[in-house]
């Protein structure tokens, strides 16, 4: 009878999935501090000084990160509070570039000091990031007398990366949040909102065996549900972002992110909070003084654990040697909405619940990449880290009338990422009904209530049932078993490639097709009465440059893509430019680099042209001037890369009556058009900035 009883109590408490109880959430502060280098975003004294005035925060373990020119001064150094560790902000800046006997790659004034190009590691040669960060760790420890245990950058490469860790020994890296260009940058695809061991090849990607053993954190607490395909960054814990939203979010905003943060089973989770001291954040100090005593209430509570960098890392190595597969959710109490987030060892996947319709509308592999910048430097003003897709719901989507209303409403009308709570994303949809989450060690199962079918996400891959018949959602609805019954199925969608599957050994591979290529990325087997969706080794990646490498694409423009702007054809002589701007597009109608533009007349004696000093780089709209002392009217042509733009186009320079008074009290059409041409101006610059 014992052991029966004993067999039956084994059955229940090991083999029956438990729902699990919130783990105690992580926490780091880390702020960035720049110094006074007026060219590039420069800092100034007053976040750290009011920081060591206010009491309530001296317990607080608060991190600095300092930049070359916070290095070299004093008031910094002896204003720091020294509750926490002092780590390395990597930024460049004409001073630290000279310093290190490298050639700065920007304007010297540091008028394009934010393209990621210039101000971090990945825009230069391997031979010029040596000598830049030597010249940064070689000052710290003039410093310290040690080596930092930190570093932040919001993009690195990994061979930087790499001789950090093996030369100076760090053991956390911060990178920015998840973001579609934002500040010129992207990193799109990655672990957030939890740390993880990097890929020796990429640091965005995680990996267990060829890794760096420190960590990766990234900036700030990501909202889960609002910050994926958000083209601007309200979304997060950080003050100046969310105080920016047009939906006026305020502290609650901030205690909801954390709430949400307590209420994760995941026992990595982490959460980092900070700031940068520069002057345009002096105004969101106070609403970071209420998130810092917020979080060290939390810590008197034994809500939460609140380390420095080098404590955190040696506590998280003990637990976890390698990186775990991992959940995060945030689900409504009426399970009508909300989202599931799972970062396996092979791939991520979101599912989001819309409506009580869960769908897999974003999912990625973390198969063998390799970062773009390691071995070549960044050379155009966008930088990109998106992590291989074969769904992403923040471009693949449809979206409705009364949708971009609210989306413009709320400033996030976009023309490439939107977020897919608004929008009608496409995925794989699991259906709709009452279900449970259930966490069995680094696996999680969502069971539908009354029959136990569901979906069960491992490691390595995501099984489901075929009894909840799960179907893809595109403009159309295709039954997964549909897809089985051809041997090719392909489905075009804006501005990307064909999403294709294909049969072979009665595996469906699915991937992208792009100029009869086809580059598959996951496998989907029917075993037994489930489906079973896993990662296949990736080939072929260069060809899919177009959407995960844009700025390498270098695919030819596209005459009826591009756009041409005029922002006027008239002007006056002497005064003001004919302005053009252009916007280079390719056949998926994404930018695109060009070599040589022409703009010709049929009048050049008369015409001064001037074109950006260089716009080889360029992925950005960028512009030409036409310029004239002569009153008269010309024909424009315009050929980029010996494709005709436009052709014979007429512009007209009028006369400046302020300088010519007689030549317009003669010429009548003349003065009119002088005297809209001021009022318009005085009017434009009694408008409110929007």
């Amino acid at each position: 009878m014992k052991k029966v009883i004993w067999l039956s109590f084994f059955v229940l408490f090991f083999l029956i999935p438990i729902k699990t109880q919130a783990a105690k959430a992580n926490f780091l502060i880390i702020n960035q501090v720049r110094g006074n280098e007026s060219c590039c975003h420069a800092g100034n004294l007053k976040l750290i000084t009011e920081i060591n005035q206010e009491k309530s925060l001296n317990s607080l373990p608060i991190n600095w990160a300092l930049r070359f020119d916070a290095l070299l001064d004093d008031k910094i150094a002896e204003n720091l509070s020294k509750s926490g560790e002092i780590g390395l902000l990597l930024e460049i800046t004409p001073q630290l570039a000279s310093a290190s006997g490298v050639k700065y790659k920007g304007d010297p004034s540091g008028k394009d000091w934010y393209l990621a190009k210039n101000s971090f590691l990945i825009g230069y040669t391997q031979d010029e990031r040596k000598k830049i960060i030597d010249t940064l760790f070689e000052q710290y420890y003039k410093n310290y007398h040690s080596y930092p245990s930190f570093t932040v950058s919001w993009m690195i490469d990994a061979w930087s990366l790499r001789y950090i860790y093996e030369k100076y020994h760090i053991v956390l890296h911060e990178l920015t949040k998840e973001q579609y260009e934002t500040d010129s940058y992207t990193l799109y695809g990655g672990i957030f909102n939890a740390p993880y061991y990097p890929s020796l090849n990429h640091p965005l990607i995680p990996a267990d065996e060829e890794k760096l053993d420190l960590l990766i954190v990234r900036q700030t607490i990501s909202d889960v549900i609002k910050n994926y395909g958000s083209s601007k960054a309200y979304y997060t814990s950080q003050p100046n972002d969310y105080r920016q939203s047009k939906e006026h979010l305020d502290f609650n905003y901030f205690q909801g992110l954390v709430d949400n943060a307590l209420k994760q089973t995941n026992p990595n989770n982490l959460n980092i909070i900070g700031i940068e001291n520069s002057p345009d954040f002096d105004k969101y100090i106070p609403e970071y003084f209420k998130q810092l005593n917020l979080i060290g209430s939390l810590k008197d509570k034994g809500k939460i654990a609140l380390q420095k960098p080098s404590q955190y890392f040696a506590n998280y190595k003990k637990i976890f040697p390698s990186n775990p597969a991992f959940y995060i959710q945030n689900i409504s109490d009426d399970k009508k909405n909300g989202v599931i987030w799972y970062f396996g060892k092979t791939y991520r996947a979101r599912i989001i619940l819309k409506n009580s319709e869960l769908i897999l509308d974003d999912l990625r592999t973390f198969e063998f990449i390799e970062d773009p910048y390691k071995e070549s430097p960044s050379i155009s003003d966008y930088s990109y880290w998106i992590v291989p897709f074969l769904l992403d719901g923040s471009q693949m989507y449809t979206v409705s009338n009364d949708q971009k209303k609210y989306l413009k409403k709320i400033g996030l009308l976009n023309d490439l990422v939107l977020p897919d709570y608004v929008v009608d994303p496409y995925g794989i949809s699991f259906g709709k009904g009452n279900f449970s989450l259930y966490e069995n060690g680094q696996e999680l199962d969502i069971y539908y209530e009354g029959n136990k079918k569901g979906i069960h996400l491992t490691p390595d891959k995501i099984i489901f049932d075929k009894k909840i018949n799960p179907y893809l959602v595109t403009s159309k609805r295709i039954k997964m078993d549909e897809l089985f019954q051809k041997d090719e199925t392909t489905i075009s969608h804006n501005k990307l490639p064909d999403l294709a599957f294909k049969l072979e050994n009665n595996s469906l591979l699915m991937g992208w097709e792009f100029q009869n290529i086809f580059t598959p990325l996951f496998k989907l087997d029917t075993i037994n009465e489930s489906y079973e969706l896993s990662v296949v080794s990736i080939k072929n990646l260069e060809h899919l440059n177009i959407i995960f490498q844009p700025e390498r694409a270098a695919l030819p423009l596209n005459k009826s893509k591009t756009v041409i702007y005029w922002n006027n054809k008239d002007a006056i002589a002497g005064r003001n430019p004919i302005r053009i701007f252009l916007l280079p597009l390719n056949i998926l109608s994404r930018p695109t680099k060009i070599r040589r533009i022409e703009v010709t007349s049929n009048n050049t004696s008369n015409l001064n042209i001037t074109y950006p000093q260089d716009y080889s780089y360029k992925i950005t709209p960028w512009f030409v001037d036409i310029s004239s002392e002569a009153i008269g009217s010309s024909f424009i042509s315009i050929k980029a890369d010996e494709v005709t733009l436009a052709e014979n186009v007429t512009i007209v320079f009028h006369a400046n009556c302020s300088k010519r008074f007689q030549y317009c009290l003669n010429h009548p059409g003349e003065l009119v058009y002088f005297i809209k041409t001021i009022i318009s101006e005085q009017v434009s610059k009694l408008k409110p900035e929007s």
